[in-house]
């Protein structure tokens, strides 16, 4: 099994000291582990790892665990920063099954509480953040692009709309309005702007993605 660069094999131990561990979880979980460590940028502090059927049983882990056959850790996370981080680099690193567990909160004694309103509002930001690093973390174009694409049909649409109405009064020789007095106008016109500052922000992310030196860089399951 090839060494991992964050984590040390007795971090895999179970808890019980039967000596079972590292040599028992799954190579392919421990490679992606150690990249999105790497991808996270901050600690991993590992709270359970490998257990052993006696001791899942004794932890009221559920029957056949994935930890008791190396396919599942449990990750301690301090703050909705933290977590934020830690779950866009799982995405990121290929995991795809990822589950939160309650942990019992105590009274603080000391120091500044960190639940607020603040720490809503952040947690907002943080599921808007995973949730488009996840879609698309790899192409933002697809994201930028689409809502371009949106915003120059409203406002062609719009501009289409204001040119055949004035050509209609036109013909009908009914009182005609200047193009320009139109609020509906000057809308249309921002939308076209708008749009194609969402496909400059769409081209831009593309170059920074594909200039990263990560980009062709992957997670090997198997070597044939």
């Amino acid at each position: 099994m090839s060494t991992l660069r964050f984590f040390k094999p007795e971090e895999f131990a179970c808890k019980c000291g039967c000596g079972r561990g590292y040599d028992d979880m799954d190579a392919g979980l421990l490679r992606m582990l150690d990249e999105a460590r790497a991808l996270a940028g901050i600690p991993f502090s590992l709270s359970s790892a490998f257990r052993c059927a006696k001791h899942n049983k004794a932890v009221g882990g559920v029957a056949d665990s994935a930890h008791t056959h190396g396919y599942a850790v449990d990750i301690k996370c301090t703050s909705s920063h933290y977590r934020f981080r830690i779950i866009s680099a799982l995405l990121e690193a290929g995991f795809r099954r990822i589950g939160e567990k309650p942990v019992e909160h105590r009274a603080r004694k000391y120091g500044r509480s960190k639940f607020g309103l603040e720490r809503m509002l952040k947690g907002y930001l943080d599921l808007i953040s995973v949730l488009f690093m996840s879609h698309f973390g790899r192409s933002p174009m697809y994201f930028f692009g689409s809502l371009g694409t949106l915003m120059f049909l409203i406002g062609g649409g719009t501009t289409v709309w204001i040119i055949a109405a004035k050509i209609w009064k036109q013909v009908h020789e009914l009182p005609l309005r200047a193009v320009t007095d139109q609020p509906l106008f000057y809308l249309a016109i921002l939308a076209i702007i708008l749009g194609v500052q969402l496909f400059l922000a769409g081209f831009l992310g593309e170059l920074i993605n594909r200039g990263s030196s990560d980009r062709n860089k992957y997670l090997i399951d198997k070597t044939l």
